[in-house]
């Protein structure tokens, strides 16, 4: 774990020095985020490097957030992790740190949103279904349960780059964590 958090320090460290370089710096110092969300932002887009569960959580807590109901975001929580599945992504083979890290979203959500909030039921919805590819349920006929598991073209590999869904989560989770 450790080798992780200083390859995520090393990442933004470098990425921010390149922008340095290239000119690019100003694009991110004249935007509209304060001090606080860029920090945020950097902050959770490294720590969550590696790691695509957290894309489930970010968009299950922003479905929970919209339909403002602990109940609601329940199957809409399980729809979008349908739905993240479906769009032709990669994977992170990281499975220790893909674990640890979806949990510190989930618990980043709660500290401060509070433990009820329907953006958190809708990250915990969004995210249980994967707990299949680390505990071990019944399988019958050897399959997986869930249908985006399951069902054959409903997870999809390829397409989004692991750091452009690191990106949408992590700016999903500053959003989340700013909006109170």
């Amino acid at each position: 774990m450790r080798l992780q958090a200083q390859a995520a320090f090393s990442n933004n460290s470098s990425s921010i020095l390149q922008q340095k370089f290239q000119g690019a710096i100003q694009d991110q110092l004249s935007s509209p985020a304060s001090p606080l969300e860029l920090l945020l932002a950097f902050s959770l887009g490294g720590f969550m490097r590696g790691l695509i569960v957290s894309l489930h959580v970010a968009t299950g807590a922003a479905g929970g957030a919209l339909v403002g109901s602990r109940l609601g975001s329940l199957p809409l929580g399980l729809l979008l992790h349908i739905a993240g599945d479906w769009v032709p992504h990669e994977d992170i083979p990281d499975r220790a740190f893909e674990i640890g890290s979806g949990i510190a979203g989930v618990l980043l959500l709660g500290a401060v949103r509070g433990p009820l909030d329907p953006a958190v039921t809708g990250a915990l919805a969004a995210s249980c279904p994967d707990l299949e590819h680390v505990l071990r349920f019944p399988r019958p006929g050897g399959r997986k349960l869930f249908p985006s598991h399951r069902l054959p073209g409903l997870h999809r590999s390829g397409g989004l780059s692991a750091p452009v869904q690191l990106l949408l989560a992590g700016s999903l989770m500053a959003i989340l964590l700013r909006r109170r």
